[in-house]
């Protein structure tokens, strides 16, 4: 396959699974999609997502003779670089800790980019979000007893509460899609790729804007003889980073009141 500069080939991306470790119904959704209330969960739901096969026709026309399949990498990428740019998919919920590293209910085609904010609901405790390198290894045991004060990721797409002990924590996460492709046969069918959609959101709000960025990708990827052309690369990637910071903006400005958090945490 081949490859995308910048980010090496697609092939080589890592892929990771999501062990729910118990029944979904114990997760109860707040909001969801840049933080609007879950109302309908058919259209604004965990699950409301849009093919990367909708965003197509924004790119086919420049990149006639490119690949579908680089195509879809390339809008997929984008997605990523947008979401951990502009932090526009926030993802509240109320999440049981049952077990130390425990798996968070997040979409399958998501994974966690930044924890926000964290409250320990037994007393309304505010959890600090920590590096895991930063961590006492005698809190993360799951035989300690105290209150939790931090919040950390010891793997991608599961939290830890330090120091540990059993409970609820209602939790603000930042999401972007997963790079994780899975493939699936639906018989006659063909093999498509049960992790090739977007956010419904960023489809029908953001398609210019991953236009851009598909195309900066697609015009820098030298294997792409009758397509790669640096200028235009140039040209799209200045256009998308712009649109990237404008978003990033707006959502810092939508937060002027919110209150400050002293750290983060990327994974």
């Amino acid at each position: 396959m081949a490859d995308i500069d910048g980010g090496g080939p697609y092939d080589d991306l890592p892929a990771l699974s999501l062990d729910a470790g118990g029944p979904a119904d114990q997760v109860r959704v707040v909001e969801i999609d840049g933080g609007a209330p879950l109302n309908d969960p058919a259209t604004t739901g965990v699950n409301a997502t849009l093919p990367i096969s909708d965003l197509r026709r924004f790119v086919e026309p420049s990149t006639p003779s490119a690949p579908i399949t680089l195509i879809d990498q390339a809008i997929k990428q984008a997605a990523i670089d947008f979401c951990m740019e502009t932090r526009c998919w926030r993802y509240v919920a109320i999440h049981p800790v049952l077990t130390q590293d425990g798996a968070i209910f997040i979409p399958d085609h998501a994974m966690i980019h930044e924890i926000e904010d964290a409250i320990w609901l037994d007393g309304n405790i505010p959890l600090l979000p920590t590096q895991y390198t930063d961590a006492d290894p005698s809190m993360l045991a799951e035989d300690g007893a105290g209150v939790p004060r931090y919040i950390t990721q010891i793997s991608p797409n599961t939290l830890a509460v330090m120091p540990y002990a059993v409970g609820n924590v209602r939790i603000s996460l930042f999401l972007k899609p997963t790079s994780e492709r899975r493939f699936v046969s639906g018989g006659a069918e063909a093999i498509t790729d049960q992790f090739g959609v977007l956010p419904r959101f960023l489809v029908l709000s953001h398609s210019t804007e991953l236009m851009h960025g598909a195309l900066a990708i697609l015009y820098n990827t030298k294997s792409l003889i009758d397509v790669y052309d640096p200028k235009m690369a140039e040209y799209h990637r200045a256009l998308f980073q712009r649109l990237k910071d404008a978003k990033h903006r707006q959502s810092v400005s939508g937060q002027q009141r919110a209150p400050v958090r002293s750290r983060t945490q990327w994974c």
